[in-house]
């Protein structure tokens, strides 16, 4: 006589204010390096300029670089020490810090609520998002139909990306808008 079988019960809710707050908190540092790359893009065309108008004096007898080259350097360490720049490295890496813990605490609300073996925690080490991904594969092979935090992770990083390839297009041709007349007129 064989055992009787147990009857699977679909799991608790997935839905962890964990998993949400992984999802935030890459959208959070994406807003702020935004904010870095319109301290960029308003220091960056004024150095290319005045390096360009450094070329064009160069040959001239009492031409002095130095005062060119301290304007330079300032604008170099405005951009290097832009609130921008540090309060996103800064929180950026505190918040991968955070998405990882965040991660354990996901996968110990959803033991708790009766999903058999969560995705891994440690996968937030490569990226969120890979821990987003495999954590939506995974509850749902077990009954969950949430699919929100997936959609807006995914929608998020998506826009980010195309986001940053054009800003990067952007500076790349007021570089070269500034440097191709220079190039030719020799």
């Amino acid at each position: 006589m064989t055992a009787p079988s147990v009857l699977s019960f679909p799991p608790a809710s997935s839905r962890t204010v964990w998993n949400w707050l992984i999802v935030a908190l890459p959208i959070l540092t994406s807003i702020l390096a935004f904010g870095y790359l319109a301290d960029w893009q308003r220091i960056f065309p004024q150095m290319l300029q005045l390096m360009a108008e450094d070329l064009a004096r160069a040959n001239r007898p009492t031409y002095d670089s130095a005062e060119v080259a301290s304007e330079l350097m300032s604008l170099f360490f405005e951009l290097f020490f832009s609130p921008w720049l540090w309060t996103s490295f800064i929180l950026g890496w505190g918040g991968y810090a955070a998405s990882v813990r965040f991660a354990v605490l996901d996968v110990r609300a959803l033991t708790g609520r009766g999903f058999f073996q969560p995705f891994p925690w440690a996968w937030t080490f490569l990226s969120p998002l890979v821990y987003v991904i495999g954590r939506h594969v995974v509850v749902r092979r077990q009954g969950s139909t949430e699919r929100a935090p997936l959609m807006v992770s995914v929608i998020s990083q998506s826009l980010a990306f195309v986001a940053m390839t054009y800003w990067t297009v952007v500076l790349t041709m007021q570089a070269l808008e500034l440097m191709l007349p220079m190039v030719f007129a020799r």
